[in-house]
C-alpha cells in the first residue's frame, strides 16, 4: 500500500511544471491566433485604407478618358457634389444679401388704417417723401402700407394680430386713424403723445408748426400700465390742411396721422410731418 501511494503521488505535476505547460498552451493559443494577424491592421495603421483607396482612386481616373472620368465621378460623388453647390449658394446668397446688397430699411413706415386709398396714390406720397427724406448713400425707404378692415372678422384679426407684432417689433413708425380707431389706439398705450415733437417742429420751421398745430385733436391717453390714469393729451394731426394728400387726391377730413408709441425713428417722424405740411 506504501509503493502504491509513493507511485501515485510521483505522478502528480509540480507546481513548475503546470506553471510550463500553462505558458506552453499560451503560446500555442497566440501561434493559433497568427493567421488573423494580416486582417487586423496594427493601431499604427488605422488610417492607411483611406488613403490606399484615394490613391486607388486617383490611378483610376488618370487611366481613363476624359468622358468617362465625368461619368465615373458623377456616379460615385454626385451627392457630395450637390451638397457643397447648394452649400456655396446659400453662403454667396448670404454674404450678397448682408454685406453686398442688402435689402432696403424703412426710413419711416406708415401703417395706413382708415379710409379709401389707392395703391398707386400711396406709392406717389412714398416717392415724394423719400426724396426729401432719404439720403442718396442710405438703402431706405419710405414704405406705407394699408391695413383696412374688410367684412371677414377672420381677416381683420389676423391683421390687428399682424400689427401688434410689428409695433412690438418697433417697425411701424405712424398711423393714419379715425376718430374712434384714434380714441382706442390712445386710450390701450399704442400712442406717443406728440407734445415733445410738435415742440421740435416748432423749433425748426415755427410756419409748419402753426399750420399743424391748428390741426392737431386731443384724446385720452394711456401709457398701458394697470394703474395708469387717463389724461387728455395732444394724441393726432388730421390729414384735411396736409397739402401732399391733396394733390394726389386724397380728401379725407377725419382722419388722422398718430406716432406709435414703439418707434425708433422719431427724428424722420418729425421730417415727415414737415414735408407733408410744406
Amino acid at each position: 500500500m506504501e509503493k502504491e501511494r509513493k507511485i501515485r503521488s510521483e505522478e502528480k505535476i509540480k507546481p513548475t511544471e503546470y506553471k510550463k505547460t500553462v505558458e506552453i498552451e499560451n503560446e500555442n493559443e497566440i501561434e493559433d491566433n497568427s493567421e488573423y494577424e494580416s486582417i487586423i491592421p496594427p493601431k499604427s495603421k488605422v488610417g492607411a485604407p483611406l488613403k490606399v483607396q484615394f490613391r486607388s482612386e486617383v490611378a483610376k481616373l488618370k487611366e481613363m478618358p476624359s468622358k468617362k472620368k465625368v461619368e465615373y465621378i458623377w456616379e460615385y460623388y454626385k451627392i457630395p457634389i450637390i451638397v457643397i453647390i447648394v452649400g456655396l449658394f446659400l453662403i454667396g446668397s448670404l454674404i450678397n444679401s448682408i454685406f453686398i446688397n442688402p435689402p432696403a430699411r424703412a426710413a419711416v413706415f406708415i401703417s395706413w388704417n382708415a379710409g379709401f386709398v389707392l395703391e398707386e396714390q400711396l406709392s406717389e406720397i412714398s416717392a415724394i417723401l423719400e426724396e426729401g427724406i432719404v439720403k442718396e448713400k442710405d438703402n431706405e425707404i419710405v414704405e406705407i402700407v394699408r391695413s383696412l378692415e374688410g367684412d371677414d372678422p377672420t381677416f381683420n384679426m389676423a391683421n390687428v394680430q399682424r400689427q401688434m407684432a410689428m409695433m412690438a417689433a418697433g417697425i411701424i413708425d405712424i398711423f393714419t386713424l379715425n376718430t374712434e380707431m384714434l380714441e382706442n389706439y390712445s386710450s390701450i398705450g399704442h400712442l406717443e403723445p406728440l407734445d415733445e415733437i410738435l415742440v421740435e417742429i416748432r423749433s425748426r420751421n415755427p410756419a409748419i408748426y402753426n399750420i399743424i398745430e391748428e390741426n392737431t385733436v386731443y384724446a385720452l391717453h394711456s401709457t398701458g400700465a394697470e394703474d395708469s390714469e387717463l389724461t387728455e393729451r395732444i394724441m393726432g394731426v388730421s390729414i384735411g390742411s396736409c397739402p401732399l394728400f391733396k394733390e394726389v387726391g386724397i380728401f379725407e377730413q377725419e382722419i388722422y396721422f398718430a406716432v406709435s408709441v414703439t418707434s425708433g425713428n422719431k427724428e424722420n417722424v418729425i421730417r415727415t410731418l414737415i414735408m407733408l405740411f410744406e
